[in-house]
């Protein structure tokens, strides 16, 4: 009885392991690098992950604000040694997920400039 149980929680586990979805989507513009990944986890579940890159004439902002989607962040620190910001394991639950079809806006502020360009799917799991 005790095998069976532990063979059961064991392919319930994998079961759900496997039923996890990644779509990543990525942009740019003259200034900006964008990688945007989401983890979908159930119809109504997801974790994110992106990276901002400053790709322009050195050197990089100090801070930026910006818009990923329905994301909004203000005064962010742009790392000196990757000119980049990076975040991961932004989680909502009970929320609209990324759809693997979606576009991302994605809306750049620093020093008085902005940029605004989409975010395409890359490729989906």
């Amino acid at each position: 009885m005790k095998k069976s149980l532990f063979l059961f929680v064991i392919i319930a586990f994998i079961l759900v392991s496997c039923s996890q979805k990644t779509l990543t989507f990525t942009g740019g513009s003259d200034n900006w690098s964008v990688r945007y990944t989401a983890h979908i986890h159930e119809t109504d579940s997801e974790s994110i992950e992106y990276a901002i890159r400053y790709i322009g004439e050195k050197p990089a902002p100090e801070t930026i604000d910006y818009e990923l989607g329905s994301l909004s962040v203000h005064g962010r620190i742009v790392n000196k040694d990757t000119s980049a910001v990076t975040s991961k394991g932004g989680s909502c639950f009970g929320c609209a997920v990324t759809q693997e079809d979606e576009e991302i806006e994605a809306v750049i502020m620093w020093n008085g400039k902005t940029e605004s360009f989409t975010l395409t799917p890359e490729s989906s799991n």
